[in-house]
């Protein structure tokens, strides 16, 4: 049996990760990489989800909540599980820039790469950024990985991204039943059962 909601919205952290970096570097196309498409005309990004979710501490923090009012008539409720913990991914970024803008301080890969890196610290870009439960952690070194291909020498920077989000699920546990034992009962205890019906 498969979760009913899934522990972290992929689609809002992807939609906000390619948002950033898109907007932050001014590149006509990013996309991400390994999709099933043909090579862009450059200047392109590609971003990729290189590592995580890492489970980051050690047990998720457990919490239940009643999901209705107990009866007087009806002692049993049913209660809802809530697991939640801290995560981490990865994110590596690249920017490919071929002639003539390669040549071109102000287009170098390098030079959109710093830019991508400088937004990460202004509130217009980490605002969204955070709506989307995401949180900078890191911005790693900007490498330079410039290479010729064919006739073409293709400016290339690659910087990695480390970003913390949260790891949330949430799941109807067992029905918590309190039964009331008489005085005339053998044992005289006060008990709980969890999962079903008294017997």
């Amino acid at each position: 049996m498969g979760l009913s909601t899934l522990p972290i919205d992929w689609e809002v952290v992807e939609n906000a990760l390619l948002r950033w970096f898109t907007d932050s570097t001014d590149l006509p196309c990013v996309i991400w990489a390994d999709q099933k498409a043909p090579q862009p005309l450059y200047p392109y990004g590609v971003i990729k989800i290189i590592a995580g979710p890492t489970k980051i501490g050690g047990v998720d923090e457990t919490r239940q909540e009643a999901l209705a009012d107990p009866l007087p008539a009806i002692p049993a409720l049913p209660v809802e599980l809530l697991k939640e913990g801290p995560r981490e991914i990865t994110l590596s970024c690249q920017i490919n820039v071929g002639p003539p803008d390669d040549q071109n301080p102000g287009d170098h890969s390098r030079s959109r790469m710093s830019a991508a890196q400088a937004a990460l610290g202004l509130p217009s870009f980490t605002q969204p950024l955070r709506e989307a439960g995401l949180a900078v952690i890191q911005e790693l070194p900007i490498s330079d990985f410039s290479i010729q291909i064919a006739d073409l020498w293709v400016s290339r920077s690659q910087m990695d991204v480390r970003f913390g989000l949260t790891s949330s699920v949430r799941e109807e546990s067992a029905i918590i039943e309190t039964v009331e034992i008489t005085a005339g009962d053998p044992f005289n205890l006060d008990k709980e059962i969890f999962g079903g019906s008294t017997p």
